[in-house]
């Protein structure tokens, strides 16, 4: 356990949710706030002490040790920016399960002519390069990862954060911006090396008002015609938890079609190679052993399933809008068994969530686009937007 004294604290106000977090770190406090800056309190004025969430992260530099107080668990790491990169991460998953006067998607959102526009996907599909992208086509932002719809005002509203851009994003784009910059990669705890900048540094006045939900596009992976060879090969994942244990890793190899288990790093996160049986489908059983045991996948590669995807047309077509509530509740942020919002409100009822959020997409055009080449992309969004 580190001992620490002289505890500094700063003070964040996300929506509806009051944020204290304490460090005797200046280097995580800077880190946390370079990120969420646009959510910072000068002073405890402003904060509900009935409705606040308190964090404390401990350094003990010459040990090269931290350890982090969030939601009566402490995750004991390194003391390096990857770390504290996951750490801000696990702190800001904890405030987004508070929140509960927005529903919160994992989506990146941005306006054009007072119309707002949701990119919802998983991580990894380029949320962030498009809502970059769409800056230099005069579009202004909400945000590039977590998008917030009001339940009140049925609006979407500015979750804003600093960019985290991968370097093949900048080789992507040609962003000329980073060639005069003092920028640094660092990197992150996926082992990815991104540059973190505001987006009013990107572009200044590039931040949109509150704006109402006109447009959602559901980017996805296409879907291939399958190898027969291929099908015939196990798959190896290589997934990056935040801790395991010896009942964990048991849990795992019980999982129907999977193989074998085994820890290849521990330090500073545990990486586990698990070999699956071909055509077997493990990840909902994952997803629900990491909640029974509170761990968080940070990283997860599949290296069987990698595909230039610069080489594929990209594919766009509307669907029904109850097909639309289903996506959202996949990229749902606050719907974890923890959300106050679906204890509390929903008394984890998920039949009257997806009323709700049926209600949001009701006058909305709600499509799936398939990953592809860029350019083509952008340009079926625009044709989109432009026409509605």
């Amino acid at each position: 356990m580190i001992q620490a004294t002289s505890l500094k604290q700063d003070f964040y106000r996300f929506f509806d949710t009051s944020v204290i977090i304490k460090s005797n770190s200046d280097i995580f406090l800077s880190l946390f706030k370079e990120v969420y800056k646009r959510f910072l309190h000068q002073t405890r004025s402003g904060i509900d002490m009935d409705r606040k969430c308190e964090y404390v992260v401990l350094v003990e530099k010459e040990k090269n040790l931290s350890q982090a107080y969030i939601d009566d668990q402490i995750y004991t790491s390194d003391s390096t920016v990857s770390s504290f990169r996951f750490i801000v991460m696990l702190i800001i998953t904890s405030i987004n399960n508070e929140i509960k006067s927005h529903f919160l998607f994992h989506a990146a959102s941005v306006v054009k002519d007072n119309k707002g526009i949701m990119f919802s996907a998983p991580a990894g599909l380029g949320k962030t390069t498009l809502a970059i992208t769409l800056l230099e086509n005069d579009f202004k932002i909400l945000s590039d990862d977590i998008s917030a719809f009001n339940r009140k005002t049925f609006l979407l509203e500015p979750y804003v954060r600093s960019f985290s851009i991968r370097e093949n994003t900048v080789k992507l784009l040609n962003l000329d911006f980073f060639e005069d910059s003092d920028k640094q990669l660092i990197e992150d705890f996926g082992g990815d090396k991104k540059f973190i900048i505001d987006p009013e540094d990107f572009k200044e006045n590039c931040i949109a008002p509150n704006s109402p939900l006109k447009i959602i596009f559901f980017l996805e992976e296409q879907s291939f015609k399958k190898d027969k060879a291929k099908d015939l090969i196990d798959r190896n994942m290589y997934i990056t938890f935040s801790s395991v244990s010896e009942d964990f890793i048991h849990d795992i190899k019980m999982i129907h079609g999977i193989k074998e288990v085994k820890i290849t790093t521990k330090d500073p996160f545990p990486c586990v190679k698990i070999v699956i049986k071909q055509h077997a489908r493990i990840i909902s059983k994952l997803e629900d052993l990491c909640s029974k045991y509170k761990v968080i996948i940070m990283n997860a590669q599949d290296p069987t399933k990698s595909r230039d995807y610069e080489n594929e047309n990209p594919q766009i077509n509307e669907i029904p809008k109850s097909e639309a509530v289903i996506l959202l509740l996949k990229n749902f942020w606050n719907g974890s068994i923890r959300s106050a919002l679906l204890r509390q409100d929903y008394k984890g009822n998920i039949s009257l969530l997806y009323l709700d959020l049926l209600e949001v997409v009701r006058s909305v055009k709600c499509y799936k686009l398939s990953i592809g080449k860029f350019d083509k992309m952008v340009g079926k969004i625009l044709d989109i937007v432009n026409s509605n």
